[in-house]
């Protein structure tokens, strides 16, 4: 990989690719291995915006194996990154996917201001609703 060559910010984005890419397959115990490294590497270079959308996509893993509370945890984090660095856009994905997560365990209430306050912050031609596969929600990015 790019360790060889010491690019740590192209290896903390194959990383992340890498995981993104396996989620489909279901192999989540290596998606979350390399999500993880990602993680490490990510905050290693002090990249906000690389950890914020890394735990995004880490959060994604927990909603397609079905362990909402976990994926709950992992987007509460990436909301707290996104507003801390004032990513406005990344906020509202992070949102979007926590509103998914309540809505899916029965919290409405809470999940209506997610997605309202999601709403605020993205763009138009953003989307925020869960498409399906195997019968569990999914979330969705611009």
């Amino acid at each position: 990989m790019h360790v060889r060559k010491g690019d740590r910010t192209a290896e903390a984005s194959t990383l992340a690719r890498l995981g993104t890419s396996l989620i489909e397959e279901e192999t989540f115990t290596e998606v979350r291995s390399y999500l993880q490294q990602a993680l490490v590497a990510y905050r290693d270079l002090r990249d906000r915006g690389g950890e914020s959308m890394a735990i995004l996509k880490y959060g994604n893993s927990f909603v397609v194996s079905g362990e909402m509370e976990q994926a709950r945890e992992q987007f509460e984090n990436a909301v707290a990154i996104f507003r801390e660095t004032q990513n406005r856009l990344g906020e509202g994905m992070a949102l979007g996917n926590l509103g998914i997560v309540n809505a899916e365990t029965g919290r409405t209430d809470l999940a209506r201001q997610n997605f309202e306050e999601a709403l605020r912050l993205l763009p138009a031609k953003a989307s925020i609703r869960p498409r399906q596969r195997s019968g569990r929600g999914r979330c969705s990015r611009p």
